[in-house]
C-alpha cells in the first residue's frame, strides 16, 4: 500500500490541501441551475473558507487524526495516524507521525523522531515551503482561461456545508470533499478519494477501488511554545557547529547548508 495515500493529505489540511454525499442542491463551475439559488457559488465559497488560513498575520493552531479506508472492502480502516499544524506569521510547525516540520525565518527543520535524525536546510524567501503552507493556488485553476479544468459543487446539509472538488490537476484524486462551517468557514473535517490505480473504469466496481483519506480537525486554543522556542531545543550552536540538544544528543544531524 502506498504510505503517500496517507500521508500527503496532511499538507492539503490547512491549505485545501481534500467531496463524496453531495445534496440534491448543488452548484457546478460554469453551470447555472434555478435550484441553487439559496446557496453561494462555489468559486466564492472555496475562496472563503480558504480566506480562514491564508492571512500572512493569522495564527492558527490545529490538531487532528488522518484515516485511511479501503472502499473496495467494505471502507475496512487501514491506517490511522495523528497530526498537529501552528501557523504564527511566517512561522509554522507541522506533524504528521513521527515527522515534524518546524519553519522559522530562513531554517526548515525536519525532525525524524523514529529513525533519529534532524534535517536542516534553508528557505528562501517566495520559497513553496513557505508558501504552500500558507495559501493554496487554488484561484489560478479556477479562472476561465485556466489549462486545467476544475469542477466544483456547494452542498448544504443542516448547519454544515460541504464543498466537492474535483480538477484534471490532481487526476490521481477522485473527489475531494471539504465540510465546514458556514458562518465562521472554519473546515470541519475533509474527505479524499484517492484511485488505487490507474484504470480504465468500465463498470460500477471498477469505481469503488479508491482509498478513503479523512481528516478530523480540532482547534486548540494554543499551540505551546513558539516555534523559534522549539527549534532552539532542537539544535544548539556549539563552537561554530550544530549539534542536537540536549533531549537529541543520539539523533544524526544532516545539513545542506
Amino acid at each position: 500500500m502506498n504510505k503517500k495515500k496517507l500521508v500527503i493529505p496532511a499538507l492539503i489540511i490547512l491549505v485545501l490541501s481534500g467531496l463524496f454525499a453531495v445534496a440534491n442542491t448543488y452548484h457546478w463551475f460554469g453551470m447555472n441551475r434555478n435550484n441553487t439559488a439559496d446557496l453561494p457559488a462555489a468559486k466564492e465559497e472555496l475562496r472563503k473558507v480558504f480566506a480562514r488560513f491564508s492571512d500572512p498575520a493569522s495564527i492558527i493552531h490545529i490538531r487532528g487524526t488522518i484515516r485511511l479506508f479501503d472502499r473496495e472492502n467494505n471502507d475496512a480502516l487501514k491506517e490511522q495516524i495523528s497530526f498537529s499544524y501552528s501557523k504564527q506569521g511566517q512561522q509554522f510547525s507541522s506533524r504528521v507521525g513521527y515527522v515534524q516540520t518546524f519553519v522559522a525565518d530562513s531554517l526548515a527543520i525536519q525532525l525524524d523522531t523514529v529513525n533519529k535524525y534532524i534535517i536542516l536546510s534553508r528557505v528562501d524567501k517566495g520559497s513553496e515551503l513557505l508558501t504552500a503552507q500558507t495559501a493554496l493556488p487554488f484561484e489560478k485553476f479556477m479562472q476561465d482561461t485556466s489549462a486545467f479544468k476544475i469542477e466544483a459543487v456547494v452542498a448544504q446539509n443542516n448547519k454544515e456545508r460541504s464543498l466537492a472538488i474535483k480538477s484534471e490537476l490532481s487526476p490521481e484524486i477522485k473527489m475531494t470533499t471539504i465540510f465546514y462551517d458556514p458562518v465562521t468557514y472554519t473546515i470541519k473535517r475533509a474527505e479524499i478519494e484517492w484511485w488505487k490505480e490507474p484504470l480504465v473504469y468500465k463498470n460500477e466496481e471498477d469505481f469503488k477501488r479508491t482509498w478513503l483519506t479523512v481528516l478530523e480537525y480540532t482547534y486548540p486554543l494554543s499551540g505551546g511554545a513558539s516555534v523559534s522556542e522549539k527549534i532552539r531545543k532542537i539544535i544548539i550552536q556549539k563552537d561554530g557547529k550544530i549539534e542536537p540538544g540536549p533531549a537529541y544528543r543520539d539523533y544524526q544531524v544532516q545539513s545542506s547548508f
